[in-house]
């Protein structure tokens, strides 16, 4: 090629990357799932994935996994997304899996690995991608064999089946220096390129040969399934994104959007095409209408609120640090593991204390169910501490009620409406009646096992029944001895 003709090409490239310098924002998905790479907080440095499904209750996503570098690419069909990484040697593909599960019990997205990535093998032949396509055999990567290669070096592909990669033939008229489209569209396999004579598409088959047609179309950006169908994504002359179904050569117009001042990406739905654009950390969707092209008003997708993660991290460590302490402190025989049942009392027994214990939420959850508009489901998912703002808020409200219920009580008469049913009451380890300030303690205590469930094990552990807030307050849950029982002693 001519020192003239590589000149052109560069400066083709600046004008189609200067064109498409907005639209940055890395976003795949179909009509149940969507999937986002953005820049880690200014706190933080690398990337976070992102995750909102179409069967959750509220319009927020979750951070789902973080990455220290930036994927090369990522892929999505159904429920599983494909990430590609540079290899560590940079000769070679890596690729990942990541799939989102909907559990109808607790209302969640579960990922799977439910820790760090699924390991795929290494894409073979390729070091440098031009694309990756996501179809329902597998992904299928487009690239050079040689990541130091020339442009005039012929594209390659590969495909993912059954856990291994398989050679597929491209178009012997694709454009070596070109940048590659592609999507899986309901007739096969599409590929596209933008060349002198307008974009050229080709269609593969399940035979896997390829059909040609050339669309008079400039500044292509993205190909897309939508419902099957492929819809090319360009910019036109007054900078509007323009979205067009490709039909045999011909160019069918949906709708056209005013081009985002802020980072933004287009995906493919089920029944619509949806606009994701990006402010701070949070993503405006706006939708079209697959068949009418009718542009519905935006959402607005936020992070699931700091509130709910924030609360949970301190009742986490306070309880997990006072556990760490009891433990230390009754294994050496401390003041708190010295402390004994009050002279004519006896602990009260786990079963008895549940029942007394089921008894005192009964406020918090008419609070709860019939105040804040809570929903039983969301009381299972409080162990998974995956609540979202609005459902962490609700049970927040149902510990907050049951805190002050119990503490009202024991101040006032030293027990509480569940005990005094099941014949019990809180004392000192003298006998006494607890002070104030052991009250307080005591169910600030409650309030942060009722946020973190698991530390109630702590309480059928102890040989006394105290749990954190008993050892803590320096209390214990009794009842009087009978004067059988005092006999027999």
């Amino acid at each position: 090629m001519s020192m003239f003709g590589r000149l052109l090409i560069c400066l083709a490239c600046i004008v189609a990357c200067t064109s498409s310098a907005s639209s940055d924002l890395t976003v795949v998905g179909d009509d149940q799932h969507l999937w986002i790479l953005l820049p880690a907080q200014e706190s933080e440095s690398g990337w976070d994935l992102l995750h909102a499904g179409s069967r959750s209750s509220t319009d927020e996503y979750r951070v789902v996994r973080h990455f220290d570098v930036q994927p090369l690419a990522m892929a999505a069909l159904d429920r599983t997304l494909w990430i590609i990484f540079r290899g560590t040697s940079n000769q070679r593909l890596d690729v990942y899996r990541l799939q989102a599960d909907y559990q109808p019990s607790v209302e969640l997205y579960m990922m799977e690995p439910r820790e760090g990535l699924g390991t795929l093998p290494p894409v073979p032949g390729i070091e440098q991608l031009l694309r990756c396509v996501a179809t329902e055999d597998g992904p299928v990567m487009v690239g050079r064999a040689s990541a130091q290669g020339a442009d005039t070096d012929p594209p390659v592909a590969m495909q993912l089946r059954q856990g291994r990669w398989e050679s597929i033939s491209l178009p012997p008229s694709i454009i070596a220096a070109a940048e590659v489209l592609g999507t899986q569209t309901d007739r096969g396999l599409m590929l596209a390129q933008s060349g002198g004579k307008g974009l050229s598409t080709w269609l593969r088959n399940a035979e896997g040969a390829w059909s040609h047609n050339l669309v008079e179309v400039d500044a292509p950006m993205e190909l897309l399934d939508v419902d099957g169908q492929p819809l090319l994504v360009r910019l036109d002359e007054a900078g509007m994104i323009d979205l067009a179904y490709l039909n045999e050569g011909d160019l069918w117009t949906l709708a056209s959007l005013p081009q985002p001042d802020v980072p933004w990406g287009v995906v493919g739905r089920r029944g619509r095409a949806s606009l994701i654009s990006q402010q701070d950390r949070e993503l405006t969707i706006v939708g079209v209408d697959a068949m009418t092209g009718r542009i519905s008003e935006s959402e607005l997708l936020q992070p699931v609120s700091m509130l709910g993660t924030g609360l949970w991290s301190i009742a986490i460590a306070v309880g997990l640090a006072s556990a760490v302490v009891l433990v230390i402190v009754l294994a050496r025989g401390g003041d708190l593991s010295s402390m004994v049942v009050p002279s004519g009392w006896m602990v009260l027994p786990p079963l008895p204390r549940l029942w007394a214990l089921c008894i005192d939420l009964l406020p918090g959850f008419l609070v709860f169910f019939f105040v804040v508009g809570g929903d039983w489901r969301h009381l299972i998912r409080v162990p998974l501490m995956s609540l979202n703002s609005l459902d962490f808020g609700s049970y927040l409200v149902l510990v907050g009620t049951t805190v002050l219920w119990c503490g009202v009580f024991e101040c006032l008469v030293g027990s509480t409406p569940g005990k005094m049913l099941v014949g019990a009451s809180v004392r000192a380890t003298d006998g006494a009646k607890p002070r104030f300030a052991a009250i307080c303690i005591r169910n600030v205590m409650k309030g942060f096992v009722l946020l973190v469930p698991p530390l109630a094990v702590l309480t059928l552990l102890h040989p006394n029944q105290q749990g954190v807030g008993d050892l803590m307050a320096r209390t214990i849950v009794v009842r009087k001895r009978s004067s059988i029982e005092l006999d027999q002693t």
